[in-house]
């Protein structure tokens, strides 16, 4: 190997010029105005999963007071006695702290897992929102009754609130409680099929919550129904559930819970109008607080300020189940309901912070305040940092001479090192974990990753993976060190370095781009992709191991994932046509024009403020929109043939 690997260094290996120009990009409130009409945004305006557009969250209607648990239980059945409680289509003013609405346009296709669509129709996801509550009243025959969304049949042979997704259609029932004082909050309903018409589909349902009236909603899998019908000219299967829900649900003076449903697939796989599907008998009921319960708090803290939305798990040491919350405004975090007379492990999780202690280990015999931690910014570590300065460089990879060329940020100097050949592909990452990016290929024709560590320069070779494979490397194990990782037909396939434990794991789909970011905060990697048909971008969570969803760009987008606000945790990113569009996690969504429409987008921290900066490449030029003064700069490296370094 000692002939294939050889390093050199020179000051300008290029026989065309380097130059640097400087680009002003901004966008006044006119562009933004004009742009919206005549650009589609992520999610277009035919769809309104995630809506863009901020709004003032609506003040509690008549009809969504929030029920007070500790004065009962809240419940809606739907009997011969209760004609009287929805008499006008669209108006739930006669059942208080319950709305139905259509769910217009959620899903961007039928057929999608309703315990994956966890926002609303409306912006910011608020709820509620009682101009837009949906209702077809006093209905009485659901086998001749094809409008879609919620109905009221108080007639006939079935009563119960029905839902029918269809092309538009995903309704959902919405609860509004208010648990303050109260525990043990358990949802308890009857799911029937109401429908004996010729309709068929598999029409599944799911359980959700959240605290407050915005943001997503929480999926309970205990309260999912895979298939609540039973095909067509059939009618009165009927299943039953009763879920507790999460502890974080009580004593609080808002919680959300919600019964959804999609447009499912019929058998052929088309889209038809769903069968009706009758809720009833529904109840949400609480108990007082246990006195053999308490609570664990404290406060997190940054330089004796506090640290807010950082994430805090709380183990059971017996059992090793784990719950999680976030620190408040005030960097308060609190676990409430928590059996005593067990060990827990309190710990705070962050890609951004170290905490001191660690850990706290507390054996819970009443009430644990006041378990607090300090913390210290860990040192930031961008991707493709080949001279250690904390900024990434631009970077290429030449695949006619196997020679990797580097503008080095630090003394903007240009070195070269020879290292890979023609059919390589670039994957350059800090294996070693010392804060510098090492160089690496994989050798597709020998499945076979070459990784040269900056350290110690010492040369490691390892076969992982197949020609086919697309390259994920990331720190999935939170060790600092970038692990060897592949992604196969919806499987990724990893080597742990810090135990060099092998890991499958399924999550995704063939056609789906993957991307690795940390997207909740902890401190390693997560699984992520996105899935060009359904616009949609799926999360496995290395923190809790759930899973969520978000409706966010179009189908030929390019998805991409970084840190653009600086928060700690990896935002969604598409670029299209030289537009870039960014959900950020804290500050919303953004949209910014930069880079060539036909340019490779790239995602790096050129002026090493800790925010991605977004960038494209393009027949040698390099455009770099820097996040901490907004200017633009145009930077001539490299060959149209190169491979950019992302």
């Amino acid at each position: 190997m000692s002939s294939f690997f050889k390093s050199k260094k020179t000051t300008n290996p290029f026989k065309f010029f380097s130059r640097t120009t400087t680009l002003f990009v901004a966008f006044s409130a006119i562009f933004i105005l004009f742009s919206s009409f005549l650009l589609p945004l992520p999610t277009a305006d035919r769809k309104s999963a995630l809506p863009f557009v901020s709004s003032i969250v609506p003040t509690v209607g008549a009809t969504s007071v929030y029920a007070n648990l500790a004065s009962g239980s809240v419940t809606l059945n739907i009997t011969p006695a209760t004609t009287n409680l929805i008499t006008t289509n669209d108006d739930w003013s006669g059942v208080a702290s319950v709305e139905g609405y259509f769910g217009r346009n959620l899903t961007a296709t039928h057929g999608i897992d309703p315990q994956t669509v966890l926002g609303t129709e409306f912006a910011s996801n608020a709820l509620p929102f009682t101009s837009d509550t949906q209702v077809s009243a006093n209905k009485g025959n659901p086998s001749a009754f094809n409008a879609g969304g919620v109905a009221e049949f108080d007639t006939g042979t079935y009563l119960a609130i029905g839902f029918q997704g269809n092309v538009q259609a995903n309704p959902y029932l919405v609860f509004y409680l208010n648990t303050t004082g109260r525990s043990s909050i358990t949802t308890s309903y009857t799911v029937t099929d109401i429908d004996s018409g010729s309709n068929s589909a598999v029409s599944p349902l799911a359980l959700q919550y959240r605290i407050g009236e915005t943001g997503n909603f929480i999926n309970l899998p205990a309260g999912f129904i895979a298939d609540t019908t039973d095909g067509p000219n059939i009618a009165g299967r009927a299943t039953s559930k009763s879920v507790l829900l999460p502890s974080d649900a009580s004593n609080k003076p808002k919680v959300q819970v919600r019964l959804i449903t999609t447009n499912a697939a019929n058998a052929g796989g088309s889209s038809t109008p769903d069968e009706w599907i009758g809720i009833n008998n529904i109840s949400v009921s609480s108990q007082s607080p246990s006195a053999a319960n308490g609570e664990v708090s404290g406060t997190l803290s940054f330089g004796g300020n506090p640290l807010r939305n950082a994430l805090v798990v709380l183990v059971d040491t017996g059992s090793n189940s784990r719950e999680f919350t976030r620190t408040d405004a005030d960097g308060r975090y609190l676990f409430a309901e928590v059996e005593i007379g067990k060990t827990y492990v309190v710990q705070p999780l962050s890609s951004k912070y170290s905490f001191s202690p660690a850990t706290n280990i507390i054996s819970l015999v009443d009430n644990a305040a006041g378990i607090n931690f300090d913390s210290a910014a860990k040192i930031y570590r961008p991707r493709n940092d080949f001279d250690g300065d904390g900024k990434s460089d631009v970077a290429v990879f030449r695949p006619s001479d196997g020679n990797w060329y580097v503008l080095q940020s630090g003394d903007a100097q240009t070195s070269v090192f020879s290292f890979g050949s023609a059919a390589d592909i670039p994957a350059a990452a800090d294996y070693d974990g010392d804060g510098v990016t090492d160089y690496a290929v994989f050798r597709p024709s020998e499945g076979t990753w070459y990784i040269r560590q900056s350290n110690t320069q010492d040369l490691r070779v390892g076969q992982f993976g197949i020609a086919s494979d697309r390259l994920v490397p990331a720190d999935y194990d939170g060790d600092g060190k970038a692990d060897v990782a592949v992604y196969r037909s919806g499987v990724w396939y990893l080597r742990r370095s810090s135990d060099n434990t092998f890991e499958a794991k399924n999550y995704g789909a063939d056609t789906d781009a993957p991307l690795a970011g940390d997207f909740d905060g902890d401190g390693k990697s997560d699984f992520s992709v996105y899935r060009p048909a359904a616009e949609t971008w799926f999360t496995l969570n290395s923190s809790s191991g759930n899973s969520s969803a978000r409706n966010f760009g179009l189908a030929a987008d390019v998805p991409a994932a970084g840190d653009f606000d600086g928060d700690g945790f990896a935002d969604l990113a598409q670029f299209r046509n030289g537009f870039w569009y960014v959900l950020n996690s804290t500050t919303a969504f953004e949209a910014s024009r930069f880079g060539a429409g036909e340019g490779q987008s790239i995602v790096g921290n050129y002026d090493g403020d800790g925010r991605a900066d977004t960038t494209t490449f393009h027949n040698g030029l390099w455009s770099i929109r820097d996040s901490g003064s907004g200017i633009g700069r145009n930077v001539y490296f490299g060959l149209p043939t190169d491979i950019p370094v992302k």
